[in-house]
């Protein structure tokens, strides 16, 4: 069976919740089951506790759901973890031949392929670009040059990560024998390569609940990727929204459609105000990593709760207004049907079509 087909269950690690579906690949992606658990931290959180945490929401997610899931899966002994910001590390490798001619599948086999890493599990070693000869090349061939550039994004994980992750799956779903990685860094890249075939240079970014993703695409490689922790929930908690166990983003969407300074008090409307300048900052000091000449445009992917509230805050960015940049929320257009492929879906919450439609193409 092609892996790209079929039915599979998908875990999306977050830096603020862990998500759950089943998905059919076998035609266009189909949400089958969706479901989520939002972590609700009243500050930032500790590195062992935040993965404590995170297991045991997906502990509780799986035994809760086991039936809607075993149904769900018909069978299906597959597995897709998608890890976000901050599960894994992230490398970008850039490996160049000059002058000497050697083979292209030696060069890549001496130089690129990943050394034995004892505390790490490898989550991916994607090949995002081969030139030969200043020619791009779409598969590894066994041909000779003295003119050789291959451009690499590998990332991993933790072996505790890696090993907590089987046992919990074992437990509770004992069905699932084939389990593969990928991660948000992947996912957000290819979405771009196929879904916008003329965007060969842009930027891209993730807004999660506590880490912002940034990446920098150049002539279709992925040239710069980092992070920074601010997101979401540091709005949230600055604005005293953690009100109970239940409670959701859905604030974020109120401010920026309904809020104006007579909704908000004086004092919230200074920490909303800080938090803010806070985020542009670190957005800057992102761009500025990115080089002097940066693209003009911003794909934004984010929690479907917030992104209006962070268009918003895009749009009156003096930071984007300064340096001509315009932004496109991919997260949006693409629920509401404006981009091709967008797939059906049972859930409001369209991360988890994206996560389908990724999974659909992924090599």
């Amino acid at each position: 069976m092609n892996k790209n087909s079929g039915r599979k269950l998908v875990v999306s690690l977050k830096s603020s919740s862990v998500e759950l579906s089943v998905i059919n690949l076998d035609a266009r992606p189909e949400i089958l089951f969706a479901e989520k658990d939002t972590l609700l931290y009243k500050d930032a959180m500790e590195a062992n506790n935040f993965i404590i945490e995170s297991f045991k929401s997906l502990q509780k997610l799986l035994k809760n759901n086991l039936q809607n899931i075993t149904a769900a899966l018909r069978g299906s002994h597959d597995c897709e973890v998608i890890f976000h910001a901050p599960w894994f590390l992230p490398e970008l490798i850039s490996e160049e031949n000059k002058g000497q001619e050697v083979s292209l599948k030696n060069f890549f086999m001496n130089k690129v392929l990943p050394p034995k890493q004892k505390e790490y599990v490898q989550v991916e070693n994607k090949i995002t670009n081969i030139l030969l000869n200043g020619y791009n090349l779409t598969k590894l061939r066994n041909i000779k040059s003295d003119d050789i550039e291959i451009n690499i994004f590998r990332s991993y994980i933790s072996k505790e990560t890696d090993k907590q992750l089987s046992e919990v799956l074992n437990k509770e779903l004992g069905q699932i024998k084939n389990i593969e990685f990928s991660t948000s860094t992947m996912e957000m890249y290819e979405i771009i390569k196929k879904l916008f075939v003329h965007e060969d240079n842009t930027i891209f970014m993730s807004i999660g609940g506590e880490v912002t993703e940034v990446g920098l695409i150049e002539d279709d490689i992925l040239k710069k990727y980092t992070t920074f922790p601010i997101g979401s929930h540091m709005f949230s908690r600055e604005l005293n929204t953690f009100i109970s166990e239940k409670g959701n983003l859905d604030t974020l969407q109120f401010l920026s459609e309904r809020a104006t300074d007579e909704t908000l008090d004086e004092v919230k409307n200074k920490k909303l105000n800080s938090v803010r300048e806070k985020w542009e900052n670190e957005l800057g000091i992102s761009f500025k990593e990115m080089g002097e000449e940066i693209p003009k445009k911003i794909f934004v992917f984010s929690n479907s709760n917030s992104v209006t509230f962070f268009s918003k805050i895009l749009s009156e960015s003096n930071l984007l207004k300064e340096k001509k940049i315009a932004f496109y929320p991919v997260t949006k257009n693409f629920f509401e049907g404006k981009v091709e492929n967008s797939g059906n879906t049972i859930s409001k919450n369209v991360e988890y079509l994206l996560s389908a439609y990724y999974l659909s193409i992924k090599n």
